[in-house]
């Protein structure tokens, strides 16, 4: 959907007069009992009309729901309904279309659980109300849902009483959300198959697998745009992000991940990231807008093992439009791959703990913004792993402001134990006769230096 699209259904909500506590019919309008209407049958059309809940409905196996244009469904303020529609253990359920209102977030369109299959949902719109969540009771982990496709939904949150996304998919297998258009809630879409904190749960069982999150927006979050936790297999692509209080794509405890031909913008805590011990994860293609109060991208690991690894950032562009912003480390990571990225006014800086084997390579550094003294164009810290290799290649560097006075080194390397260090075919485009520095500070290290245009290199020993 595009962002005019957006617009209209904003406009919609002004239009559309929201009765978050009607109890009575409508004046020279009948009010349809839905529960009524869908009794005994499986394939049902339901009319325009006003439908007030007071209570969830249960939808059977291979029951078909199809709301006309002008089908409205409120739930009042009095019947305090967790839910709409209840699928419970079913398979083969169609629900389409439908405008749904209440007055805030606790309550959800559709709650399926235990182990439902094969159930599409398309055209569902939501005010106030969540679309729902796929899940099990108590947290049954071993009877995943699968084969849950949303399609076509929208959703404005009205009055946020929770911490819940509005969509989510808890213990989900081969499901898909695409084309829909979020705004408002605390989280947007949300993916989990158990906690990824190993100070929570010492269950590393990933369940929940193979699901894409294709073309959907989804704007002003609380917190995070599109995340998830404890997952296998997942493709987050050509999904619109902005603006939210944590992190706006994120892979937390996952593997085997993409995130690809994404467009990310105003992120606090990062606008791509991975937190905990992740393996396997991909970012490319995507475009990061970023200032200097949101980071572009953030390795969060509180564990500080190496066991996070395999972390790819490639032909990704990370922009910040006001100030430095930063790419940043929490935590510890191993084969952590920067490759092929366009920085424009985005310093990295990995300088946590217990680090492993790093490569920059073939990336162009830009800044037209000066730069904080404290930062370096590349910052790497803590490479501790025996054996380990820090290599830095073919990178381009160019500044368009006068950083004299800054001290700061084109690249820094600091308090790191017996690695290699390659640093090749670097070249700095320098301008206004700045003066960039490579600044090693390590011990017992194998330093490849060859190459490098324009940088002067400072080697020191370590304390």
């Amino acid at each position: 959907m595009k962002r005019r699209n957006f617009i209209s259904l904003s406009l919609a909500l002004i239009s559309v007069k929201v009765f978050p506590l009607l109890s009575k019919e409508k004046e020279g309008e009948k009010n349809i009992d839905l529960k009524e209407l869908m009794q005994g049958k499986n394939d049902i059309l339901v009319p325009k009309g006003n439908y007030f809940i007071t209570e969830p409905i249960n939808v059977a196996s291979n029951t078909k729901l199809v709301f006309e244009e002008g089908a409205m469904i409120y739930v009042t303020a009095e019947a305090h309904v967790k839910c709409i529609f209840s699928i419970n253990n079913a398979s083969h359920i169609k629900i389409i279309g439908g405008v749904f209102h209440a007055i805030d977030d606790t309550c959800e369109v559709i709650n399926i659980k235990n182990a439902s299959d094969s159930i599409s949902i398309d055209g569902l719109t939501c005010f106030g109300l969540r679309l729902g969540s796929v899940t099990n009771e108590d947290n049954i982990r071993y009877a995943c849902n699968e084969n849950i496709i949303i399609t076509n939904c929208s959703g404005m949150a009205q009055n946020i009483r929770t911490r819940k996304a509005f969509l989510e998919f808890r213990y989900v297998n081969d499901s898909s959300c695409s084309k829909c258009n979020i705004k408002g809630y605390y989280h947007g879409l949300l993916f989990w198959g158990g906690d990824a904190n190993p100070k929570h749960s010492k269950d590393r069982n990933k369940r929940c697998s193979n699901i894409i999150l294709n073309n959907n927006h989804v704007y002003d979050v609380v917190k995070g745009g599109i995340w998830g936790s404890m997952a296998e297999r997942v493709l987050i692509t050509e999904n619109y992000v902005e603006n939210g209080g944590d992190v706006g794509i994120d892979f937390e405890g996952c593997t085997g991940c993409v995130a690809s031909k994404n467009t990310v913008k105003y992120f606090k805590n990062g606008g791509l990231s991975t937190f905990f011990v992740c393996n396997n994860i991909v970012f490319e293609f995507n475009n990061i807008v970023c200032s200097d109060k949101t980071d572009a991208g953030a390795i969060f690991n509180s564990s500080q093992r190496r066991n996070n690894k395999n972390i790819t950032f490639q032909n990704n562009s990370f922009l910040s439009n006001s100030g430095i912003s930063r790419f940043a480390q929490h935590g510890a990571v191993d084969d952590l791959l920067i490759e092929k990225n366009r920085f424009n006014n985005v310093a990295i800086k990995l300088d946590s703990n217990n680090n492993g084997d790093i490569t920059i390579k073939e990336n162009s550094f830009y800044y037209s913004e000066r730069i904080k003294h404290e930062l370096s164009f590349i910052k790497i810290s803590n490479v501790n792993k025996p054996h380990a290799v820090i290599a830095i290649v073919g990178n381009d560097f160019k500044s368009i402001t006068d950083n004299t006075d800054s001290k700061m080194g084109v690249i820094e390397i600091n308090k790191s134990k017996t690695p290699k260090i390659i640093i090749m075919n670097n070249s700095n485009n320098k301008d206004r006769h700045i003066k960039f520095e490579l600044k090693i500070n390590a011990e017992n290290t194998n330093k490849v230096l060859y190459n490098n245009s324009n940088i002067t290199i400072e080697t020191m020993n370590a304390n």
